[in-house]
């Protein structure tokens, strides 16, 4: 009987220590616990004691104007067809303000003091971007649009750009600007 439970002794032992010779190898190491660096976030924002916020799609937004050609302008005061944009405005609180305009703050072109100039090297020349407003009225850089009235909840202010030339003869390049708006709330 000793002989026999020490033979099945024996014989447990030697299979848990062999199947695990026996078990399948897949070739692929255990995974290795890796941290690399992703990236930047940068969170902008700010607290405001007005009437409305800016709706976060209009704080940075671009406007496609397209290429135009030089043939299209024979003479000063030649215009592009115009692009609409917007800046939206949300929460508004018609309790604190019933009245917002927008100012585009930026260089004034030197051959048309209603236009911006156009910024960059290899910028276009005697051409100029030019911004209306809703009633089709130019928005003078630096100064305020004519004000719109606001309504309870969200407003849509629109706007048109068009580049116009600033004298008779124009010459290609970028057409690129660059202003920062700011809202006055009456």
């Amino acid at each position: 009987m000793k002989k026999l439970l020490l033979s099945a002794i024996i014989t447990s032992a030697m299979a848990v220590i062999v199947a695990p010779a026996f078990a399948e190898d897949t070739g692929t190491p255990a995974p290795t616990e890796v941290t690399v660096n992703g990236g930047t976030v940068n969170f902008e924002g700010s607290v405001v004691n007005a009437a409305c916020g800016v709706d976060s799609s209009s704080a940075n937004q671009t406007v496609r104007l397209g290429q135009f050609r030089v043939a299209e302008f024979t003479k000063k005061g030649d215009e592009t067809g115009r692009i609409p944009f917007s800046i939206k405005l949300n929460n508004c609180d018609i309790t604190v303000s019933t009245l917002a305009a927008i100012t585009f703050n930026g260089t004034a072109s030197d051959g048309d003091a209603s236009a911006f100039a156009l910024q960059g090297s290899g910028a276009a020349t005697n051409v100029a971007l030019k911004i209306t407003d809703s009633s089709s009225k130019n928005v003078i850089p630096g100064q305020p649009s004519t004000t719109q009235k606001l309504i309870e909840g969200e407003n849509q202010l629109n706007y048109n750009a068009s580049l116009v030339s600033t004298d008779d003869t124009v010459k290609a390049g970028s057409a690129n600007v660059t202003t920062n708006f700011m809202v006055t709330y009456s």
